[in-house]
């Protein structure tokens, strides 16, 4: 069973989210037009929203991730929780989905930073 924590630390990680951070999310997760009419500052608005779901995930091996809380608050945290937010005005099909969750666990990482032993 995971242990699941709402808090932005957990067995000494944190969650980060810097500008840059965000430019390196775009990056690795792809920064391309989602929708019709769909622009870079948009998606940048849109990466800012989900942030705000991000929560860290520890399995019983002490590895910690980055996932993000669903809509459905009965529902545990998972990556789509975060698809939820910035793909909500896209078309996605079921067949895409299992694909862009690879690139997105991948893109969510970049928000996973070890905490400052001080600061814990």
């Amino acid at each position: 069973m995971q242990k699941i924590t709402s808090p932005s630390q957990l067995n000494g990680y944190a969650l980060r989210v810097t500008p840059m951070l965000v430019e390196g999310f775009l990056a690795v997760y792809g920064d391309r037009d989602r929708y019709p009419g769909d622009d870079r500052a948009t998606r940048k608005a849109d990466v800012m929203l989900a942030v705000q779901r991000l929560c860290l995930v520890s399995a019983p091996d002490g590895t910690v991730t980055v996932s993000a809380h669903r809509s459905n608050p009965l529902a545990a945290p998972s990556c789509v929780g975060f698809l939820e937010v910035y793909e909500r005005n896209s078309s996605l099909d079921g067949r895409s989905i299992p694909l862009m969750v690879e690139r997105l666990r991948t893109a969510l990482s970049l928000f996973l930073a070890r905490s400052d032993a001080a600061g814990s």
